[in-house]
């Protein structure tokens, strides 16, 4: 049975999960769970650099069972508005036993609307934005609410974070109970420069594209916007694996352009970037 169970559903949820690893030295029987229906998770996490995932740690595809982690410690979560993060919460709260801690790790601003959902005064569902959610779903958003707010008055519930959003809410967060831990992916950007050293980062970075590939958009169209680039200021362009290799060439060949082709997950390729 572990002490501490790290729920990553995205590229984004691990690196912050292992970083609030090393931040707050948790060494207690940590497993690293990803969920088991994702190959392109599964790749991420076998390209990790030397040095972020603690040796001590396991990795494990799929998530613990509600007696497990409600028998945990600590749970470190990526996203709140999650339906399978949501139905575990609501199957651990039923348990008997203490509520474990619930760390929340960023997953981009969904993660904000997560956090503002749970501060609501109106007793909001945890449910995402734009989507019209069934009857079902509603409920399961406001169960898991309900747990997330009960973590925070007990003071057992923390929020990992490298975003900024106004100030008003991290203040408000704190104010209701909860424990605002902030981090600039520190551990990351070390592991990466070590295993990754020769990789500028004085460079503008332009992010490859399946785009063309599927017919959404001009691939000329796309080497024209990379040329303009180029011709203003050097630039890396980090390649998109369903970039064909003549597609790459071109854009290789253009002046100021360098083309990046990598197997490491674009995540960690630029974490040592400036943010």
């Amino acid at each position: 049975m572990a002490g501490t169970y790290i729920l990553a559903e995205s590229p984004l949820q691990l690196l912050s999960g292992l970083e609030a690893l090393h931040a707050v030295q948790h060494r207690n029987d940590v497993v690293v769970c990803i969920r088991e229906d994702s190959p392109s998770l599964a790749a991420f996490a076998g390209n990790l650099p030397a040095g972020l995932l603690p040796d001590d740690c396991l990795l494990h595809s799929g998530f613990p069972s509600p007696a497990q982690a409600a028998q945990a410690d600590h749970l470190l979560l990526g996203d709140p508005l999650s339906g399978r993060i949501q139905r575990l919460l609501a199957e651990c709260s039923v348990r008997p036993g203490n509520l474990p801690h619930i760390t929340v790790l960023d997953d981009g601003f969904a993660t904000v609307r997560a956090i503002r959902l749970i501060l609501s005064p109106t007793r909001q569902a945890l449910v995402r934005a734009r989507v019209k959610p069934t009857v079902r779903r509603t409920a399961l958003g406001h169960a898991a609410a309900a747990v997330l707010r009960g973590a925070l008055k007990l003071g057992r519930l923390s929020w990992f974070s490298a975003l900024t959003p106004d100030e008003s809410l991290p203040q408000r967060f704190t104010a209701a109970g909860g424990t605002l831990i902030r981090h600039s992916f520190a551990q990351v950007r070390t592991c990466l420069e070590a295993t990754a050293p020769d990789t500028p980062t004085d460079r503008a970075v332009i992010v490859g594209t399946a785009l063309a590939a599927d017919g959404l958009i001009n691939q000329r169209a796309l080497i024209d916007w990379a040329a303009e680039i180029g011709a203003q200021q050097p630039a890396l362009f980090f390649a998109h694996r369903r970039q064909t290799a003549d597609e790459l060439a071109v854009l290789d060949s253009l002046p100021g352009i360098t083309v990046v082709e990598s197997g490491t997950p674009l995540e960690l390729r630029l974490a040592p970037f400036p943010a």
